[in-house]
């Protein structure tokens, strides 16, 4: 399998296509007036013939600069994980690759300056990670 995903403002996934708003930023600045992050992550799984009506489990995780999950404002983990089976629609291909839109919303997270990343694994191997970066500004101090 394959995958790729993209940070957003927001996504969602409506009729099997991804619907994105403010997509493919690497950087959030915080300021005094805003201390808090809303984040979508939204992709595509590329699932092989092969692989297709196999029960497979998907992982999502936000790791902290020093490599641990981060946890959101009410301690839990920002983490994701979900079982999932894609089934051959009638008519495909024989050897078609099937794609699987996806798209997690993660809000109000406070997050302290430095480099992030999220990971995305299916089965305990990591597919795609895209990391961003938290700075801190104050223009009280320029």
């Amino acid at each position: 399998m394959r995958a790729n995903f993209l940070l957003c403002d927001y996504a969602e996934v409506l009729n099997g296509k991804l619907y994105l708003m403010g997509a493919g930023w690497s950087k959030f600045v915080l300021t005094p007036e805003r201390r808090t992050l809303n984040i979508s992550v939204a992709g595509l799984i590329h699932v092989p013939w092969d692989q297709t009506n196999q029960r497979t489990t998907l992982e999502l995780a936000l790791h902290d600069p020093d490599g641990l999950l981060v946890e959101n404002q009410d301690g839990k983990k920002v983490f994701f994980k979900s079982p999932f089976e894609i089934g051959r629609p009638p008519g495909t291909l024989k050897g078609a690759e099937l794609d699987v839109p996806f798209a997690f919303r993660f809000e109000q997270l406070m997050l302290r300056e430095g480099r992030f990343e999220f990971q995305l694994s299916i089965d305990n191997e990591v597919l795609y990670q895209n990391a961003f970066d938290v700075i801190e500004y104050d223009p009280t101090t320029v």
